[in-house]
Formats: C-alpha cells, sequence, structure tokens
C-alpha cells in the first residue's frame, strides 16, 4: 500500500499482516480522491476505524490541514503511529480507543470537513457510527463523509439526518457520499 498523489507521492505504508485490517484498494482510493479533489484543501479530516490511517494520510498528502485518526486495535494503532511518523506530517493525531466512545467524548467545537468510515463490513456499526457524528455535530456544514461498504451491504441506511450524494461501486467495495440533510 502507497500513498497514491501529493507531496508524499509513492512512499509505502505499513499495513498489518493477515486479514485482521482490510486496506483500501489503491484503485477505489484513487476515485475516492478524484471525487473529493476541492474538499482537500487546508480540511480537517477524521480517519474513524483508521487501520493503517491510509485515508487520512492521504488527504493530509493532498493538503489536507489536520488529521485525527481513531483506531481500537492495539496492533492496528501502532502501524497507525508508525505511518504517521514515517511520512512526518503535522497536524496528525492518533486516538487509541473504541471509536463510538472517542467521537461521543470529541468536543463540539471540532469539527472535521471530511470524515472517512471504513469500519469492518456487514457489523452494523457504519450506521452507528453516522448517528454519533450526527448527534455529536462532529461534521462541519458543508462537510462530507465517506463511507466504505461492501458492494452487497444491505445495513448501510442513513437516518433523517443524511442525505444521500453519490455511491459508486468498485468490484467488491462501495463508497457512499453523504453530507447533512439540512445542507
Amino acid at each position: 500500500m502507497r500513498i497514491i498523489s501529493g507531496r508524499a507521492r509513492g512512499r509505502r505504508l505499513l499495513t498489518l499482516k493477515g486479514q485482521h485490517t482490510r486496506p483500501t484498494a489503491d484503485r477505489v482510493k484513487e476515485a475516492v480522491f478524484s471525487t473529493l479533489t476541492a474538499y482537500l484543501a487546508e480540511a480537517r479530516v477524521l480517519d474513524a476505524f483508521a487501520g493503517s490511517g491510509a485515508l487520512g494520510l492521504e488527504a493530509m498528502s493532498r493538503g489536507a490541514a489536520q488529521a485525527v485518526f481513531i483506531e481500537a486495535d492495539f496492533s492496528a494503532a501502532g502501524i497507525c503511529a508508525k505511518n504517521i511518523s514515517l511520512l512526518g506530517f503535522d497536524n496528525c493525531r492518533l486516538i487509541k480507543g473504541d471509536c463510538f466512545k472517542v467521537m461521543a467524548a470529541l468536543s463540539r467545537k471540532q469539527q472535521f470537513d471530511l470524515i472517512f468510515l471504513d469500519p469492518p463490513y456487514n457489523r452494523g456499526l457504519l450506521n452507528q457510527a453516522m448517528t454519533v457524528i450526527a448527534q455529536q455535530h462532529l461534521l462541519s456544514d458543508d462537510g462530507i463523509v465517506v463511507a466504505e461498504t461492501t458492494a452487497k451491504d444491505s445495513e448501510f441506511s442513513p437516518d433523517e439526518n443524511w442525505r444521500l450524494i453519490k455511491s459508486s461501486t468498485y468490484g467488491i467495495t462501495a463508497v457512499h457520499y453523504c453530507c447533512y440533510a439540512n445542507m
């Protein structure tokens, strides 16, 4: 896995061995970031269920101002910390802990322009995370949530707080772009 574009283009990222985490494929990542070009400059990014941190680090490479990474798994958080250090980006913070508890604890004053949600598939975690984001108002008014699921995931159903902007499918992966319903 590598950074695709920006100031860290071509730099390799560490990943966990085995199937413990599921890195976003380069072609999916490229498509996502092509869609997000207008949102990246000076963006405040939250990479929830961060794994290796690849999505938040790609955003930093492409001009985001800051990134917060949340990861509960000790091994994955260690890899994420190493990747942040390897790339040397300033304004990155890793928070180790349960994603829902961490998001609930984040101050309402701390909002994000771009939130990546890539939780373990088919466990209902995505809808739960979107509920917490809406309750805590973690997304800026003109921000975007990028949610990754399997293409066959029937569990993804944003509630009335959300407006689905776009969904795209790449093989077995689907990516959904959402904003607040009142925006």
